[in-house]
């Protein structure tokens, strides 16, 4: 089975069937939102670089780590540079 570079953690993982490692979530609530839950059940949070394009990179157990992406819409980009809108579809 080959795969190409698009093939992505835990889908790729299941599909060559290895336990999964990297385990990333799409959901409705904004970063900021996101933040805010996160911090109000001490969930560590590790990496802010990702937050202007909506995703945040959790550590559990000091461990595990998942991003947590909020749904989004390139509005425009210059293959470098990414301007985002949020979305709840």
């Amino acid at each position: 089975m080959v795969f190409s570079d698009t093939a992505d953690g835990a889908a790729r993982d299941i599909l060559m069937v290895i336990n999964p490692h990297d385990v990333d979530f799409a959901t409705t609530p904004t970063p900021e939102q996101i933040e805010q839950m996160l911090s109000e059940q001490n969930i560590r949070m590790i990496n802010a670089n990702g937050e202007k394009h909506g995703t945040i990179t959790t550590r559990i157990d000091d461990k595990d780590n998942f991003e947590v992406t909020t749904l989004r819409v390139d509005v425009a980009t210059d293959r470098r540079h990414v301007v985002v809108e949020y979305t709840q579809d």
